[in-house]
């Protein structure tokens, strides 16, 4: 199996604020507005509180969840660390929810509204009524990425032209990219141990179940084959034509798995195949 893997792999005034644009196509942009202000970076562990609430089409122990798998990915890949607290008075991050009507970006006619803004005073407002399809999807990824990002505006970490970045000009993509990452790390340090990259992991397993998938129609397909002359001809076709399939299949997952390993190479803590 290791043989065949081998060749089949081939993100007002004197705030400081960042927004994620009112839907005008069927995107979700992000549009930030800033000044200078002095980063507000005293440590690598921030306390955080969010005022009850959520988003539209979550409950608040969806919201909850998405707090901490963000906070959590953010860990994963720099020394930051997190640590929720109960009162906004004691945190240095603030998450409040805010209806549509207040969440209008200063100077635009006709007016665009935020999905999420940060304020350089650490608070981070989140639209609470606008409908982003979380009741008909609850594992979209735009909960998780949208605290990412505005987070990590708090730390003057502006927006990237790579839309596969969580800094990228939509807060929809569900990984970080390099770039986010060795920005993060230049911050923030290492993480405590190796991680392996979201992207690459889910596209690692697609593989991994495509070989398991192989040897079992392969195991399947022969025992037809020893059946002859007696073997059902209209199911050894079906089992060939379903090996090619997948095998089609192993061929794409393999290419983006090399592509992704890559494209990680060289980042710290990263895990990556270093070959022979």
């Amino acid at each position: 199996m290791q043989k065949l893997f081998l060749s089949l792999l081939l993100l007002l005034s004197t705030f400081h604020f960042s927004v994620a644009q009112e839907e005008v196509s069927e995107d979700i942009y992000c549009y930030e507005i800033s000044n200078d202000d002095q980063q507000r970076i005293t440590g690598n562990t921030y306390t955080y509180w969010y005022a009850s609430g959520h988003m539209n089409g979550y409950t608040n122990a969806q919201q909850a969840k998405a707090f901490a798998e963000s906070f959590r990915q953010l860990s994963e890949v720099c020394g930051l660390k997190f640590i929720r607290v109960s009162s906004a008075s004691q945190a240095r991050l603030k998450y409040y929810f805010v209806p549509r009507s207040g969440m209008q970006i200063p100077g635009t006619n006709p007016p665009l509204y935020a999905l999420g803004l940060h304020w350089s005073n650490g608070e981070t407002w989140i639209n609470s009524t606008r409908d982003v399809g979380l009741l008909s999807n609850p594992d979209s990824p735009i909960p998780i990425e949208l605290i990412k990002h505005e987070t990590m505006h708090e730390w003057n970490i502006q927006h990237s032209t790579d839309k596969s970045c969580t800094m990228g000009p939509s807060a929809t993509n569900p990984y970080f990219c390099p770039a986010d990452v060795l920005i993060l790390q230049s911050i923030f340090g290492p993480p405590s141990k190796i991680f392996y990259p979201k992207d690459k992991g889910i596209v690692g397993a697609r593989v991994r179940a495509g070989l398991e998938k192989h040897e079992e129609l392969l195991a399947k397909r022969q025992l037809e084959l020893d059946k002859r002359p007696r073997a059902d001809e209209p199911r050894i076709t079906l089992l060939s034509r379903r090996l090619l399939e997948n095998i089609d299949d192993l061929i794409k997952d393999s290419e983006l798995w090399w592509k992704l390993n890559e494209r990680w190479r060289g980042v710290p803590f990263a895990h990556y195949y270093q070959g022979n």
